[in-house]
């Protein structure tokens, strides 16, 4: 007599999941979304599986989670904060696992949480004016080492701030002249840190016109004179430093 016939679904590995993020999620932990696989091979999906490679070399990877057919979000936790992960998923069916999805870099952590403050006015000339500003506190600078600060100043002319110093690998300068100005006008600047993740918000802007010390006031000369009083008159200085005089 013949055997019983039995039924098998063929099935093969399913295709990659696709549009894989990885988003900050806290010091140590990113999120990762993705979505299902255009195709299951046959099979259902049973779970996922999350995986990352820190820098370096990023040949050692290293498995997440195993989050099943439902979940298309998983924190990863536990990771070092300012360092540099490949992020990368797969389905699993009951022919096996599947292929893997693009792979994602993620500096772990955030950018600084906070602007510098101070930011003021140090010193000015004819044609420049020198910012200063308050090194950030390490408890503001996130997921990585402080790695420097940028400056943003506007033309003077009511328009926005645009980046005029990027001293993103030099975080003891905590100053910067910008040059060729117009005497006069009013400038406006804001200051933000800067870490290997990215840029903190920036800090309020600061409004200062440039002017200088005014020339000596010209001919002084006495008008009158009395036995208790004494008037003086002078001529308007030849420079009033770009500024009107304070009456």
């Amino acid at each position: 007599p013949s055997s019983d016939v039995i039924y098998r679904p063929m099935a093969v590995e399913p295709s990659a999941p696709n549009g894989l993020t990885v988003t900050p999620s806290g010091s140590s932990t990113v999120a990762c979304e993705w979505r299902p696989p255009l195709s299951n091979g046959g099979d259902p999906v049973a779970h996922y599986v999350v995986e990352y490679a820190p820098e370096p070399l990023f040949n050692t990877w290293v498995q997440a989670a195993k989050p099943d057919n439902t979940e298309f979000v998983k924190q990863v936790s536990g990771l070092e904060r300012g360092m540099l992960y490949q992020f990368r998923i797969r389905a699993v069916n009951a022919a096996g696992g599947g292929v893997y999805s693009n792979i994602v870099s993620m500096i772990v952590g955030t950018p600084p949480t906070a602007a510098p403050e101070g930011l003021t006015r140090l010193a000015t000339t004819s044609v420049s004016l020198t910012w200063a500003w308050t090194p950030l506190e390490d408890v503001y600078t996130g997921g990585a080492p402080l790695s420097g600060y940028r400056l943003y100043m506007n033309s003077g002319r009511d328009d926005f701030p645009r980046l005029v110093y990027d001293g993103s690998d030099n975080p003891s300068v905590t100053q910067f002249t910008a040059t060729s100005l117009v005497c006069g006008r009013v400038y406006a600047a804001e200051v933000a840190a800067v870490s290997r993740i990215g840029e903190g918000p920036r800090s309020p802007a600061v409004s200062r016109q440039l002017a200088h010390t005014p020339s000596q006031p010209l001919v002084a000369r006495v008008l009158s004179s009395s036995t208790a009083s004494i008037t003086i008159t002078w001529d308007i200085p030849e420079s009033t430093g770009c500024s009107q005089l304070d009456v």
